[in-house]
C-alpha cells in the first residue's frame, strides 16, 4: 500500500483564542489530575537525506484519540525532520514533554498518557526540529474508547521470538479486523511489505524474515484493515541464530576431483552457525574461489574447478566463518585435503539421421554427449556460414538440428564442435541426400 505518511498531513495550527480556550478548559476540568507524561519510541531504519532546512514536519496519528487509562500508548508519528535531531516539545497546557531524538531516517514516534477523568480533553502541542528548525503543531485527543477492543486490531506476539537465520517464522498474531479483510503493513524503515487477508474470525498470522546480519535491528510496524481501518503498532526484534557447538564437518564428494574445467561440489560443509559467511583460501592457490553464506541449517556446498593441466595437484582448502559484527558466524575454521585428477572425457555422437534429406525442415541429426554439464558449444564449418552456439544440458548432452534445401543435396558438411568450458572436441561429417 501507499504509505499513509506521505499523504496524510494532520497537524494543525490553533489559533490564540482557540489555545486560551483549551488552556481554561484544562486548568477547570474539575477534579485535579495527574498531568499526562510522554515517553518516545524511536524507530531503527536505514539512512536517508536531511529534508530541507526550515518548513514543517509532518504527522500522522495512530488513531483517532488516546485512551485515557493511565496506559503510555502510541499518540503520534512525526517525521520529515533531520535525522538524529533533538525534537522539543511545549504545550500551552500543564503538561510536560521531555525532548526526543529522531531515528536515522528522521522519524520520531511519541507516546502519550492521561487518566480516565481526562478522557475529553485535548492537548496542543508544538514539535519543533532544533537542527532543521522544522515545525509542526497538532491536537492530541483524550479518548474513552479502546483501541484494543474498540477500534483497533489487536498484535499478540509470538512466545518463541524471532530468530534471523533467512527463513520465514511467525511473530504473532492480529485479531479483530473484520472477517477477510485485507491488511497492509508499513514499516518505519520504509520497506515494502505484503499485504495479508484475515481469516473468517478476523484474524491473521504474520510472520517474519530477516538474516543474521539484521539480528540487531528494531522495526517498527504499523498495520491498517482496509475496510475497517482499524490500526495496530507493534515492534519487530529479532536474535541472532544459535551458534552450534562442535567442529565444523566435512564431506568430500569427489575426491580426486577431475579436472576437467567443469565447475562442481567438492564438498559439503555442515554444522556452520546458519547465515553466517564463509570465506576460503586454498594451498596452492586456485584463484577462482568465491565467499558463500550458510543456509538455515548451517549447511554449505563448495565448488571447486580446475584446468586439465592441474591435474596430479593436491590441495589444502581452508574454510573460515566470518565472525565479524555483520556475520552470524563465530571464526570457527576447518581445513582438508584434496587431489586433481585428469580427465578422460571424450565427446561421442550418436546420429539418428545418416544421410540427411535435404526438404528444408530443420529437424534433430544427432545427439553428441560428453561434455561439461550445462557448457556452451560452438560450431563451425568450412563448407558452411556461421552455425548457432549451443547448450549441453545437466548430463553433458547436446541435441544437433540441421537443415538443408534440395540445391545442397549431396553436399558433405564438415562441422567441428567445441566445448567452450572443457575444450573437448568433436569433428563429424553431415551429408546431404535428395529427397
Amino acid at each position: 500500500m501507499a504509505n499513509r505518511f506521505a499523504g496524510d498531513l494532520r497537524s494543525i495550527v490553533i489559533p490564540a483564542l482557540l489555545a486560551g480556550a483549551l488552556a481554561l478548559s484544562a486548568c477547570t476540568s474539575g477534579d485535579e489530575s495527574t498531568p499526562p507524561t510522554t515517553t518516545t519510541d524511536s524507530a531503527t531504519s536505514s539512512p536517508t537525506e536531511a529534508p530541507p532546512i526550515g518548513g514543517s514536519l509532518r504527522t500522522d496519528f495512530f488513531n483517532d484519540g488516546v485512551y485515557c487509562d493511565g496506559t503510555m500508548r502510541p499518540a503520534v508519528f512525526i517525521f520529515e525532520a533531520t535525522p538524529g535531531e533533538t525534537l522539543r516539545f511545549t504545550s500551552p497546557m500543564p503538561v510536560e514533554i521531555p525532548d526526543g531524538v529522531t531515528d536515522d531516517r528522521g522519524a520520531y514516534q511519541l507516546d502519550w498518557s492521561c487518566q480516565a477523568n481526562e478522557a475529553s480533553l485535548s492537548w496542543e502541542v508544538t514539535a519543533i526540529g532544533l537542527t532543521s528548525n522544522r515545525i509542526a503543531t497538532f491536537l492530541i485527543n483524550g479518548s474513552y474508547e479502546n483501541p484494543d477492543t474498540d477500534r483497533s486490531l489487536t498484535f499478540t506476539p509470538s512466545e518463541d521470538g524471532l530468530v534471523c537465520d533467512g527463513t520465514s517464522q511467525v511473530i504473532g498474531r492480529l485479531d479483530n479486523a473484520e472477517p477477510d479483510e485485507a491488511v497492509t503493513f508499513t514499516a518505519s524503515t520504509g520497506q515494502s511489505l505484503r499485504t495479508g487477508v484475515a481469516d473468517g474470525l478476523g484474524s491473521l498470522v504474520v510472520n517474519w524474515e530477516c538474516d543474521a546480519g539484521e539480528a540487531t535491528r528494531i522495526w517498527n510496524i504499523r498495520a491498517e484493515g482496509q475496510e475497517s481501518g482499524r490500526l495496530a503498532a507493534f515492534t519487530v526484534q529479532g536474535r541472532p541464530p544459535r551458534r552450534p557447538s562442535g567442529p565444523v564437518q566435512v564431506e568430500l564428494i569427489e575426491n580426486p576431483f577431475t579436472c576437467d574445467r567443469g565447475r562442481r561440489p567438492i564438498a559439503t560443509l555442515t554444522n556452520l552457525t546458519p547465515q553466517a559467511e564463509v570465506s576460503f583460501d586454498a594451498v596452492p592457490s586456485n584463484g577462482r574461489l568465491q565467499p558463500g553464506r550458510a543456509d538455515s541449517n548451517g549447511t554449505l556446498d563448495v565448488y571447486w574447478q580446475c584446468q586439465r593441466g592441474d591435474a596430479g595437484t593436491t590441495w589444502e582448502l581452508t574454510v573460515v566463518e566470518d565472525g565479524g559484527a555483520s556475520s552470524a558466524g563465530n571464526g570457527r575454521s576447518v581445513s582438508f585435503t584434496f587431489s586433481g585428477a585428469a580427465s578422460d572425457a571424450t565427446v561421442t555422437i550418436a546420429i539418428t539421421e545418416d544421410p540427411f534429406v535435404c526438404d528444408g525442415d530443420s529437424r534433430q541429426f544427432a545427439l553428441l554427449s560428453g561434455f561439461v554439464s550445462r557448457e556452451f558449444v560452438a560450431f563451425s564449418s568450412p563448407q558452411s556460414g556461421s552455425l548457432r552456439e549451443g547448450q549441453a544440458d545437466e548430463n553433458g548432452e547436446l541435441p544437433v538440428r540441421w537443415q538443408c534445401t534440395a540445391d545442397q543435396a549431396d553436399t558433405v558438411w564438415e562441422v567441428t564442435a567445441t566445448g567452450r568450458t572443457s575444450e573437448l572436441t568433436l569433428t563429424f561429417p553431415i551429408t546431404g541426400t535428395t529427397p
